[in-house]
This record gives structure tokens, sequence and C-alpha cells, in this order.
């Protein structure tokens, strides 16, 4: 580093840039999946194993086209883990409502996680009907996915 003509010392350390991406995973499914319990059924998973216990994982889940069918009110409910549906929860989203018969929704997680770890971690995608008066929801054979990036630590 130059300060007006003198040189001075730096350490790198101190400069360096951070959250670059290291590593990107993904998984994804087109299979319909159907469900008429409000109990979540776990629909897709994808594992990363961090290279450093001080870097974050940016998590993306998201189902392409969902519908659900009611009476009145429909609700869908989807829950992203850490881990299996035992798990974690780190984020959730419930849909709806809609005074229609059948209705289409997209669900979507964005999530920036700490597992603070360098073990292999599983994130798992889950959904279920969101209210009793809906009597089901499903995928409709659209496109679902979990992508998982590294992000280093800055």
């Amino acid at each position: 580093v130059s300060d007006a003509g003198t040189i001075k010392r730096i350490d790198y350390s101190l400069i360096k840039g951070g959250g670059k991406i290291l590593q990107v995973v993904e998984n994804s499914s087109d299979t319909t999946v159907a469900t008429s319990s409000t109990s979540l059924q776990s629909i897709l998973t994808a594992s990363i194993t961090p290279s450093s216990s001080s870097n974050k994982i940016l998590a993306i889940a998201g189902i392409e086209r969902t519908s659900a069918s009611a009476n009145s009110n429909a609700k869908a409910y989807s829950v992203f883990y850490r881990g299996d549906a035992s798990g974690t929860p780190i984020s959730d989203q419930v849909t709806g409502p809609s005074s229609g018969h059948t209705f289409q929704l997209f669900i979507r997680h964005l999530v920036i996680d700490s597992p603070s770890t360098t073990s292999s971690q599983t994130y798992t995608l889950t959904f279920a009907k969101g209210s009793s008066n809906t009597t089901s929801v499903t995928t409709d054979g659209q496109h679902y996915n979990i992508i998982l990036m590294e992000i280093e630590a800055w």
C-alpha cells in the first residue's frame, strides 16, 4: 500500500475478501407428490459439507407450482429444515387463503444458514395441507428443487 509515495506494509489477512461461493449443490425432481394430511411430508433433500465451520450456507428451496383443493380458505404449508423433518426448521411458509375450490401457489424458501460445522449437512423440503378444510395439496408433477451454496466467511 502506498501512502503519498511512502510504501506501507499491511497484513493481507486484514484486506483479503470473503463471500466467495465455494461450492454449489442442487437436487430437483418433477415427480408428483400429493398429500391430504396436515402432517409434513418430506419431498426432497440435498446435502453439503462445509469446508470451514465459519462459512455460511445459502439455502434455496422451492416448489414451482402446487395445487390445493378446499371448500373455502384453502391453505398449503411448507417447512424447510436443516436435517430431516425432525431437525432444525430454518424457514416456513403458509400460503392461502383462497375462496375457490382449487388454487395454485408457488412456494419459495431463501435462508442464509450458519451450521457452524464441517460435517455434512442435509436440508429437507416438506409440505402439507395447511388447514383442516383443505382436502389435499399436490406438486402437480411440476419442478421443485433445493440449491445449497457454501459462502466463504469474511
